[in-house]
């Protein structure tokens, strides 16, 4: 059975006091516990093998009370000072509850990595007094409950991915503080709700990141309209809130921002992140409302898949201001009016679907100029005339 300690100050009591009780494999000196940060990372860490499972605690067998420093054990990275500031154990058959684990030991904690494990429970208030962390992964276990306002007291947070959990309820509000984040990944969790509320799986907070370089938020349940501040993130190249499964692919290693490796190059290649095409794919929810007009600053915006929602209203001319777009996927909705010429603008067009929607009157006449195009759906509307014979 797990030891759990369900109050923060009744587990440093333990940590000084009852430790050398936990085990007589796991004797410590704790008169030295107090000395040293050092001293108090051996101390947290020990503690939370002993409670692991007797599988887990041989993974980590090079985690011995006989140590002074845990800067030498496996999956530990320390400073040259001696403080503990990465915990970097992806893929390892580690089953448990971090609740015996006394994150507040780490001040100077900067990365954890701990997914793709067995994990479960819910989060230990103490890993939001991290004031240094910049990467935490927890996705890929079992963690359930819902995603504490706690969460906006990491400040200096990059990259927050805990994706395939069992977390529910709401993003809360509060991640719009998190002025410093680049990356964010939840898809695979159990999030729903309206996604432009106030207060919704996605808070209207988090908009205002405008920094933000990766949001992936699929196979979640989302709802209510599309914000027009989607057209102010700079620096983003993937916004994905399919509920459907996407074939881009992700590599779980994201090592500096400076790097590209965790993104294909469809386009620019890898010389400058911020170059990256964008991949904006909000397909088979239920969002409602008009396409944002302000998605024409998404310079370079490499596909817009909107496909399988409820959203209403014209084609916005100003989608024809994207002339690097080569996919555009606006199909099952409820978008009327006509075609605008605007759409024929889209030069390096390779595949265009606006099927089963609600268009109108004839396909304009200068799509004869998209001599890219491979592929063109615009079926179940209410086209009449003639095909340009150049698409024939």
């Amino acid at each position: 059975m797990l030891n759990t300690f369900p109050f923060p100050h009744t587990l440093i009591i333990l940590i000084f006091f009852v430790f050398p009780l936990v085990s007589a494999n796991y004797y410590y000196d704790t008169s030295t516990a107090g000395t040293s940060s050092s001293s108090a990372n051996v101390v947290a860490l020990l503690i939370w093998k002993a409670s692991l499972e007797s599988k887990s605690q041989l993974v980590l067998s090079s985690w011995k009370n006989t140590s002074a420093s845990p800067c030498h054990w496996d999956f530990i990275h320390c400073d040259s000072p001696g403080m503990v500031t990465e915990m970097n154990m992806p893929n390892n058959s580690i089953s448990g509850i971090l609740q015996n684990l006394y994150f507040s030991s780490f001040s100077n904690l900067r990365k954890i990595n701990l997914s793709n494990k067995s994990l479960y429970g819910t989060l230990p208030a103490n890993i939001f007094n991290l004031l240094k962390l910049s990467y935490l992964d927890l996705g890929y276990n079992d963690f359930s409950g819902m995603i504490p306002p706690e969460i906006g007291f990491l400040k200096n947070l990059e990259y927050l991915l805990i994706d395939h959990t069992r977390f529910s309820g709401f993003l809360p509000q509060e991640l719009g503080m998190l002025e410093s984040l680049l990356i964010l990944r939840v898809q695979a969790t159990n999030l729903t709700g309206t996604i432009s509320a106030a207060i919704g799986p996605i808070a209207w907070e988090i908009w205002s990141l405008t920094h933000l370089m990766d949001v992936d938020l699929r196979i979640n349940s989302l709802a209510g309209q599309i914000p027009s501040s989607i057209g102010n993130f700079s620096k983003l190249f993937s916004l994905i809130l399919s509920k459907t499964v996407s074939q881009v692919k992700y590599p779980r290693q994201l090592e500096t921002q400076e790097t590209c490796s965790f993104y294909p190059c469809v386009v620019t290649g890898c010389q400058d992140p911020f170059l990256h095409p964008l991949l904006l794919d909000l397909s088979s929810n239920h969002f409602s409302g008009k396409i944002p007009r302000s998605l024409d600053s998404l310079k370079l915006l490499f596909e817009l898949d909107c496909s399988g929602n409820e959203l209403s209203g014209d084609i916005p001319s100003q989608l024809g201001m994207l002339s690097a777009l080569p996919k555009l996927n606006l199909a099952e909705n409820h978008l009327s009016g006509i075609i605008l010429e605007h759409i024929g603008h889209l030069v390096q067009l390779l595949g265009l679907n606006l099927s089963k929607n609600m268009l109108k009157e004839n396909i304009p006449s200068n799509f004869r100029s998209l001599r890219f195009l491979q592929n063109m759906d615009l079926s179940q509307n209410m086209l009449n005339g003639e095909i340009p014979w150049q698409l024939g």
